[in-house]
């Protein structure tokens, strides 16, 4: 096997106030890729990036964006409280983001950031540079800079005339050449651009060259690698100074500048500006949601990675909208952090433990802290193809365990975070480097927070105006009692029909809702207490033992078919996983896919299968109960109702045990169907108890003890005589 080795000369600018042209310089310490990226350089892989490869150095252009000011009505346009009028630049903490020294507060400019860079600082939750720098262990340099003056290197933003530019999606394009050619007044023809431009830009996942990369003062294909556009816009502007009185029609934000537009020229040859970078077109909130945006645009652009954890509102093909963390909208408001997947797939973590099921039947591993030591988990889900699940051993407090916003209430409380412990999520996005795919293909909402505190049956109550959540109007719950496989937490949109239609209403697409209506919001309160679930406050996993049958439950994605209005089984399997803690408080985890022991009372709802190959057992003095969930399962109202009443089946070769002194107890309209080939035992004592419910029973193994019982609608039989019967 052949393995190749590449080298990356970095660059970084150094100030300039005297001259036109600015050189760049090699930084003090070259990057070295990791050697395994390169055991298959004509094979497709993640690693390689889309628009550009995620290691490295890589240089962003960042253009702020402004309207000229004769067009600003302050009455109309000055409601932008994080960048008023009159300022070049947008505020944080009541300064400008440009720095004394020009750089922006929030990425680093020069190489001598990164090599000062302290990994413990509170305040590089400002920075997107050290956010990158962080999640890729080191391996990515994602330098950001923006605009300066040629003559005075001051930084600068660009202003246009509003007036000509459409308010259709059109005008988006428009703004570009707009942009571009008040640049192109500005700078001299021959401006040295050729520090954005030290690589050679959208590798396509296709691998890379040494040739692919230059050396300082010199374009690598005359195409700059990464532009940021950033405006000065909002949505609400009635009239919008380009004269509309019903403002424009442009999306928050896009991934590609949407440009092929030449900024310079060296030597005969256009440098261009094509369609590598982002475009902002709302930037007006503080400067952490600013950066949430950035980040999620980015991620498009270097992944293509999909919508999740709430992201744009995409369901895909679920109908749970589960709030996670990751690098897909959740900077700013649940945890600034890259999860272990994200950071898998880019190629800049191994999986410290890959576990699957044919070749780890039982076995203990041990897990360190997942930044400090950048180790991680995968576990194969059995009976599915491609889903796993992810575990974080967050061990020591870490910047990026916390988030940069929304630490306390308007009253000054403080509100959780930087949480340490065991999280947890499943994965259905891609299982493999290999898998590759353009945006909004793939993956949709294919991420699951198994969240530390359970599902519950949530009940919609009312709408609250409340100080605390800053004079909004907050969703209040009454919790009706656990429910493992309903789906539902707090750390969840709450899905009702609430403009009463007598559906649940979706905008089905990858993309996200939009601005089109959905049915579903944020849990503010439970049982008039204050939750605020979509911080994720209860996130970590504090049991010792997690299952298909504790809550949260390890289960499978149900996909929801809209045509047939209907959700996808939870398919039982017998894999569980015990956490304990060794002498140096690092974790170790017993991994057993032999397990299939329900060991306290448990309750099941909705669709459910018991697949061949599998022995589910109820421990003795236990209850399994299945009934209907009181959380919605469909998205269309069934004669006036949303949730389709339990269905529970034990497929052929399937096995089910009640063990001594356990009771099952079918209620509600549930229908349980013991297939033929099944295998069903009743132990010493043991019970059904069936009330207003279906018992169907096939041509079944059984292995029933003298003392069972089966109760039909207060009607006791010995369970001896109530199988005989069924089956004569």
């Amino acid at each position: 096997m052949r393995i190749f080795y590449f080298i990356l000369v970095s660059s970084l600018l150094f100030a300039c106030t005297s001259s036109k042209q600015v050189k760049r310089t090699a930084s003090p310490s070259a990057t070295e890729f990791d050697a395994n990226f390169f055991e298959h350089p004509n094979e497709k892989s993640s690693v390689f990036g889309r628009y550009f490869f995620p290691q490295g150095d890589l240089r962003a252009l960042v253009i702020y964006v402004d309207f000229e000011e004769e067009f600003l009505d302050p009455k109309v346009h000055d409601d932008l409280k994080y960048w008023p009028i009159g300022e070049d630049f947008p505020m944080h903490n009541e300064k400008s983001i440009i720095q004394k020294n020009q750089s922006l507060i929030w990425g680093y400019q020069d190489y001598a950031q990164f090599k000062n860079h302290d990994a413990n600082a509170n305040k590089n939750l400002d920075n997107l540079s050290a956010f990158f720098y962080e999640m890729s262990n080191q391996k990515f340099r994602f330098y950001f800079e923006t605009l300066k003056h040629p003559e005075t290197q001051k930084a600068i933003s660009i202003k246009i005339d509003p007036t000509k530019v459409t308010s259709s999606s059109a005008g988006r394009n428009e703004l570009n050449r707009l942009v571009f050619e008040k640049i192109r007044s500005i700078y001299p023809s021959d401006y040295d651009w050729s520090r954005f431009d030290s690589r050679k830009n959208s590798p396509n996942y296709q691998g890379i060259n040494q040739s692919d990369f230059v050396k300082e003062n010199e374009y690598a294909d005359h195409q700059l690698d990464f532009v940021i556009l950033l405006f000065r816009n909002s949505p609400h502007w009635k009239p919008h100074p380009n004269g509309s009185k019903n403002g424009v029609q442009w999306r928050k934000a896009i991934m590609g500048t949407g440009a092929n537009e030449v900024i310079g020229n060296k030597n005969g040859t256009p440098i261009k500006v094509s369609h590598e970078g982002i475009r902002v077109f709302n930037t007006h909130r503080n400067l952490h949601h600013e950066l949430e945006i950035i980040l999620h645009e980015i991620s498009h652009a270097m992944l293509s990675l999909p919508h999740y954890n709430g992201a744009n509102k995409a369901e895909g093909n679920y109908f749970f909208y589960p709030y996670g963390w990751g690098m897909m909208d959740t900077y700013a408001r649940t945890i600034s952090i890259a999860n272990a997947w994200e950071r898998w797939y880019a190629g800049w973590t191994e999986i410290t433990h890959d576990v699957q099921a044919n070749k780890n039947f039982d076995s203990t591993y041990l897990l360190k802290d997942y930044l400090r030591k950048n180790e991680s988990m995968r576990i194969k889900l059995p009976h599915q193809d491609n889903e796993y699940l992810w575990i974080e051993y967050r061990k020591n407090k870490h910047p990026f365990y916390g988030r940069g916003r929304k630490n306390k209430d308007r009253y000054g409380e403080k509100i959780e975070q930087n949480q340490l412990g065991v999280f947890a999520f499943t994965e259905k996005v891609a299982s493999s480097r290999t898998q590759v795919f353009s945006t909004n293909s793939q993956g949709t909402n294919g991420i699951k927070t198994l969240y530390g505190k359970g599902n519950f049956d949530y009940v919609f109550d009312d709408f609250y105006l409340r100080h605390y959540a800053w004079n909004n109007w907050a969703l209040n719950l009454t919790n009706q009692g656990k429910n493992a496989y309903g789906g539902q937490n707090e750390a969840m949109l709450f899905r009702h029909d609430f403009n009463e239609n007598n559906k649940i209403d979706q905008p089905t697409g990858n993309n996200g809702a939009g601005s089109k209506y959905i049915d579903g919001h944020n849990v503010y309160e439970i049982n008039q207490e204050i939750v605020r679930g979509h911080y994720l406050p209860n996130a970590p996993i504090k049991k010792s033992k997690i299952s298909a049958f504790t809550n949260p439950p390890i289960t499978n994605f149900q996909a929801m078919n809209w045509e047939k209005n209907q959700l996808a089984p939870v398919i039982l399997h017998s894999l569980s996983i015990e956490f304990s803690k060794d002498k140096n408080n690092d974790l170790l985890l017993s991994v057993n896919y032999k397990d299939g022991i329900i060991e306290d009372d448990f309750r099941m709802t909705g669709p459910i299968i018991l697949p061949a190959g599998e022995v589910i057992q109820l421990k003795k003095n236990n209850t399994l109960q299945m009934n209907k969930s009181k959380t919605v399962n469909r998205y269309r109202a069934v004669d006036g109702d949303f949730i389709e009443p339990t269905n529970f089946t034990v497929e052929a070769e399937g096995k089910l045990i009640l063990n001594e002194n356990s009771t099952w107890l079918i209620q509600e309209n549930t229908s349980v169907n013991l297939t033929d080939g099944s295998f069903f035992e009743m132990h010493e004592n043991a019970k059904i108890i069936v009330e207003n419910a279906k018992l169907i029973v096939g041509e079944v193994q059984l292995s029933i003890h003298p003392t069972a019982k089966v109760i039909i609608d207060q009607v006791a039989f010995s369970a001896e005589e109530f199988f005989r019967i069924k089956n004569e």
